[in-house]
């Protein structure tokens, strides 16, 4: 019960929450103190960065605080809308899991600036959005990732803000475009975003 304890307080979590968070600890009790080999879950950052990504130039990833990450959020303030201008998600805050959005840098900068075109603004915040685009991702187990952004929708939608929720491949149906599209498109040019006056 000490180690427990230990382990709780280490870990900053409630016994359920530990439970089903790792399988990966060991420890004892000496002399009435406690000593664990305590490995944190995997964070999507951590597993990236295993893979090698950075959210730097040449990936195609977004982490937070990194370049990548840094450019798309100032493309969301200065960027260009990208196509056809419509009133197809006029007035609409939209968002898109994290589980497509923190692997899909390229696309993002795309779908971002098409949903600029049809009168709509990309936003990362649940609080704000109006309509939430699903996507099922698994790891490397096999086991569905989890999207703390649609969490945090459920939670709004359970406290009874109305969001739309569809899948991202409805989404961008709503923009004329699939997936192999944006992956086939040419990448927008945002580099000129790295200059310090695009800083807010």
């Amino acid at each position: 019960m000490l180690l427990l304890k230990a382990l709780l307080e280490k870990a900053n979590m409630s016994f359920e929450d530990y439970r089903t968070s790792t399988d990966r600890c060991t420890g004892k009790t000496k002399a009435g103190k406690s000593v664990w080999d305590y490995t944190p879950p995997m964070t999507e950052g951590r597993r990236l960065r295993e893979r090698g990504l950075r959210g730097e130039k040449g990936d195609n990833v977004m982490l937070r605080g990194r370049r990548n990450h840094t450019l798309f959020l100032r493309y969301l303030d200065f960027g260009e809308a990208i196509g056809e201008k419509s009133d197809k998600l006029a007035g609409k805050k939209v968002s898109i899991s994290m589980n497509y959005e923190t692997e899909h840098f390229k696309e993002m900068i795309i779908l971002a600036g098409m949903i600029k075109a049809a009168g709509g603004e990309y936003v990362l915040k649940a609080s704000s959005v109006d309509i939430f685009a699903t996507f099922d991702s698994v790891d490397e187990e096999g086991h569905s990732r989890r999207c703390s952004r649609g969490e945090y929708v459920k939670a709004e939608i359970e406290n009874g803000r109305s969001i739309e929720v569809i899948t991202l491949n409805e989404l961008l149906e709503r923009l004329d475009t699939t997936l192999e599209d944006l992956e086939n498109a040419e990448p927008i040019d945002v580099d000129f975003l790295a200059d310090d006056k695009y800083k807010k």
